[in-house]
Formats: structure tokens, C-alpha cells, sequence
């Protein structure tokens, strides 16, 4: 930032309020998006230690605030809310997936 007069330098101050307030409240959403997934069935993936992809469905046993990002719980392992690939409503049972030969 380099203010020439009062003017640019209000300005300037109003569009970091502005950028800040914005991050916050996609913090916010996101957590309330994250508690949304409470006792509902969801299939997670995370890649194994050879780089496969593993996936795992679960009911959601509890959310968290790690580091200030939302993290549910399925199994007994945390995932973040990016690793939530299927959500079922409680009790639903998923379709079998079909092998092709």
C-alpha cells in the first residue's frame, strides 16, 4: 500500500475490512457445512501409501475445528469436508455397484 491522500488511504482500509470479513465468513459457512454431515452416512476417500485412492463409508460421529478448518470424524479417522465424495441420508442403503467384465 502506498496512500497518496486521505481519500485512497480510506479506501484501502475498507477493502482489506471488506477482504477480511469475506474470509470469515466463508469460515463460517464452511463449519456450518461441515455440521451439517452429523449422523449422516458418508463415503470419504484419502489416498493409501502407494498413491491408490481408498475410500470408506461411515456414519459422521462428530465434527471438529482443527487449525480453524472443519474435519468429520467417520470410522474413528478424521477426513477433511474435501475428502466427502457420497452423502446418504441415515439408514440409507447405497446401490451395489456393478463390475463390468
Amino acid at each position: 500500500m502506498n496512500p497518496v491522500d486521505d481519500g485512497q488511504f480510506l479506501a484501502q482500509m475498507a477493502q482489506m475490512a471488506l477482504i477480511q470479513a469475506m474470509d470469515q465468513m466463508n469460515s463460517m459457512t464452511l463449519t456450518s457445512y461441515a455440521f451439517g454431515f452429523m449422523g449422516k452416512d458418508v463415503v470419504v476417500s484419502d489416498f493409501d501409501a502407494n498413491g491408490q485412492i481408498v475410500s470408506e463409508r461411515g456414519p459422521v460421529e462428530k465434527v471438529i475445528l482443527y487449525n480453524g478448518s472443519p474435519q468429520v470424524y467417520v470410522n474413528g479417522k478424521a477426513y477433511g469436508v474435501e475428502q466427502i465424495m457420497e452423502v446418504f441420508a441415515s439408514g440409507v442403503t447405497a446401490p451395489e455397484e456393478s463390475e463390468e467384465e
